[in-house]
């Protein structure tokens, strides 16, 4: 099949279910709330992370990011966890002298890939802004900062720290231009400010911000998706709108998508959309979204 509405309408939803709560993934996993994360919290998460053929690797990993050997992993050793690969910490990997530093010639020379021949112009040019202390290699915190920057060498963190003061405020993230805070973002950011501001000073640190952008995957998000569907912008989604949204996204397919939203979505949605709809009012908010959308897996064939 070509591009199919199952994975543009029906995808969209199943997506929601994981994003929409913008839950902080450390905060999640972590499920007695002491403020670490075990194996086993890992391992019994019913995000379903932990699939049986992850779970080899988990165990691999976790011994590796356990830094201080205590059995659980505090926020800084779940990002060095977060950031391996099949069994490797990227930091460390990169680091072939294994002095506890990257330096430019290790990111260049590292046998990955990473570094090919049109990426070397942008390392070089990124590499000094993220080497704060200017000793010519990063250690882990700079190394983040490294890999956060974007493709135009920013550093995004910085680049909305508009005061330069070393914090994010809300403001500052909704005030930047660089349009990331856009009408249908603001609910999703202002939920989730304050779930990664840790400390409740209003301010973002980087090992915030990072928790912060954890949270959701701007561009794909189910909170986008929920804004598409809503047609009038008005902050709900009708049945109206949508079903003429997913008509409308299988005419562009083929005759098979038309017939599957005709005989199978659509059925689907209004048998459901009551049940998710909590106050009656004939259109679901974001809360009642997420619950819709997760009620589209309960059985759904994709």
């Amino acid at each position: 099949m070509a591009y199919s509405t199952r994975f543009s309408v029906v995808a969209l939803a199943l997506a929601a279910l994981q994003h929409v709560h913008a839950a902080d993934i450390f905060a999640a996993v972590d499920s007695n709330k002491d403020g670490f994360v075990t194996l086993d919290e890992i391992i019994s998460h019913p995000s379903g992370m932990a699939e049986k053929h992850l779970v080899p690797m988990i165990k691999m990993n976790f011994p590796k990011a356990d830094a201080n050997g205590d059995g659980k992993l505090n926020r800084e050793e779940w990002a060095a966890f977060t950031e391996m690969g099949a069994g490797e910490d990227i930091f460390a990997e990169v680091d072939s002298n294994k002095d506890g530093f990257v330096t430019l010639d290790e990111i260049i020379s590292h046998p990955s890939g990473e570094a090919e021949q049109h990426h070397v112009p942008m390392i070089k040019k990124n590499f000094p802004k993220s080497d704060a202390n200017g000793d010519g290699k990063l250690n882990r915190e700079e190394w983040v900062a490294f890999t956060e920057m974007d493709d135009a060498g920013e550093d995004i963190f910085a680049e909305v720290d508009s005061n330069k003061d070393g914090f994010v405020t809300l403001d500052e993230i909704i005030s930047h231009p660089s349009g990331e805070a856009e009408k249908h973002h603001l609910p999703m950011i202002k939920k989730n400010f304050p779930k990664a501001d840790a400390n409740g000073d209003g301010a973002l640190n980087r090992e915030e911000w990072a928790a912060f952008t954890d949270m959701d995957d701007w561009e794909g998000s189910a909170l986008q998706q929920f804004a598409e569907v809503d047609a009038d912008e008005d902050g709900f989604v009708t049945l109206d709108e949508l079903t003429s949204h997913a008509t409308a996204e299988a005419a562009k397919g083929e005759e098979e998508d038309q017939q599957y939203v005709e005989e199978r979505f659509v059925p689907m949605v209004l048998a459901k959309f009551p049940k998710a709809d909590a106050d009656s009012d004939g259109k679901l908010n974001i809360e009642e979204w997420a619950v819709f959308t997760a009620s589209l897996d309960d059985g759904q064939e994709l």
